[in-house]
């Protein structure tokens, strides 16, 4: 078997099983925070915008650092390191009092949010570059496919066990991933040996691989890389706005579901609406990196943004609980197109040097809309309701729709050129 077709197996099922633990618990961080002593249903949603955005502020911070050590010590040390570290941490939060000690495990959680990233990186650096977007696409289905599972398994050991074994499950989940990761993952790119007291050489604006020469980036040579192709740039506000959009109603969902006045089961009804669009996405991700492959990314995203505003407008309006959760459904399999797309037009317009130092930019673009959004949205839905979020998600994506559009024919030319060379 290839290396790097090895490499997806095992990564598509370290990425399952932290998404599938992560997916337990963040649907339910609202109903959490109202079991430790928070009350008030606008309060519960001030403070879980809180929590959730912390871990966002966090990565954000951190990303870039962790990018320029994987692009110097090779992307699977840094999945090793942050998988065991989010496992200890994750457990730890089963164990809080108050909504403020979950607050600080959140944030350092946040320190440890490599593994996605570097996965991605990985993958997009091994993979052949013909291959690239079907790749991705299936590599996003273990995400998509633990967000499907995780929601629906959290929801039922939160009426059975309680939410706090959630994350104690949780951390055995990604304990199990680093593991898989040790054993299982392979670079053919070869990378300078990890020593601690190498620590501080990552300082320094070039390092020298024993293997090849293979120069780690600096903030320069990063700079050098955007003036190039100032599409990337682009890619990373493009990433900026999916996460802001994602992030303002997600954390709501429980809430919203909540106010539908159903009396039971509303854990196990708020997971089955997540897992609907987390099912929507596992179907359409391989396919439309396929296509992608094929006739263009930029395509793919483009028809995917204006089609992902046009159904957030209903969603606001809904007030039964299942029409909540096809809606959802149709806009997951929308969903599917656009970060498959986003990560293979970057892989295509980047140097194969600086890709680790440009996915981690990009994944700090991505927890900083994030935290935009859990903010924004908490504030808004306890000022004024959760249903304006909805409206105000179609606007962003309607505006993403029209700033790629306005760059379309940049973005087929990069392509074109990519797929010439």
């Amino acid at each position: 078997m290839e290396v790097w077709k090895r490499n997806l197996y095992i990564l598509w099922i370290g990425n399952f099983l932290t998404s599938v633990g992560i997916g337990m618990i963040i649907p339910f961080l609202p109903l959490y925070v109202q079991d430790l002593g928070v009350h008030d249903v606008k309060q519960a949603a001030l403070w879980a915008a809180m929590i959730f955005g912390i871990n966002h502020l966090m990565i954000a911070l951190i990303s870039p650092l962790w990018g320029k050590f994987s692009d110097t010590y090779g992307q699977k040390l840094v999945m090793v390191i942050t998988a065991i570290g989010s496992a200890v941490i994750i457990a730890a939060m089963g164990l809080v009092d108050t909504p403020i000690q979950l607050l600080l495990l959140r944030a350092a959680f946040g320190t440890m949010g490599g593994y996605p990233t570097s996965s991605v990186a990985l993958l997009a650096i091994e993979a052949p570059k013909q291959k690239v977007g079907n790749a991705l696409g299936t590599l996003q289905t273990g995400q998509v496919t633990g967000q499907l599972l995780g929601p629906l398994i959290g929801g039922v050991l939160a009426e059975w066990l309680g939410i706090r074994d959630s994350f104690f499950i949780t951390g055995l989940f990604i304990f199990i991933a680093a593991l898989l990761t040790v054993v299982g993952v392979k670079e053919t790119t070869k990378y300078s040996k990890f020593r601690f007291t190498n620590l501080l050489k990552l300082s320094h604006p070039i390092l020298q691989s024993k293997n090849r020469d293979r120069k780690v980036p600096s903030k320069t040579a990063l700079r050098q890389v955007l003036g190039q192709s100032p599409l990337i740039l682009t890619l990373f506000i493009s990433t900026y706005l999916i996460s802001i959009s994602f992030a303002s109603i997600s954390p709501m969902i429980s809430l919203y579901v909540k106010s539908m006045n159903i009396v039971d089961h509303i854990e196990i009804m708020a997971g089955l609406i997540f897992a609907s669009t987390a099912l929507g996405t596992m179907i359409t991700a391989p396919i439309l990196g396929r296509m992608g492959d094929r006739h263009g990314h930029s395509i793919i995203l483009l028809l995917s943004l204006i089609l992902i505003a046009i159904l957030h407008i209903p969603q606001g309006l809904v007030t039964d609980p299942w029409v909540l959760m096809g809606i959802r459904f149709v806009t997951g399999l929308c969903i599917g197109g656009v970060i498959p797309s986003i990560s293979s037009l970057l892989r295509k317009l980047t140097p194969s040097h600086i890709q680790g130092s440009v996915f981690a930019y990009n994944a700090s673009a991505g927890s900083l809309g994030n935290l935009s959004g859990a903010i924004f949205g908490g504030l808004v839905a306890s000022s004024l309701g959760i249903s304006l979020v909805f409206y105000i998600i179609a606007g962003v994506f309607f505006v993403h729709f029209l700033m790629i559009l306005i760059q379309f024919k940049r973005f087929r030319k990069a392509e074109k050129e990519q797929e010439a060379a």
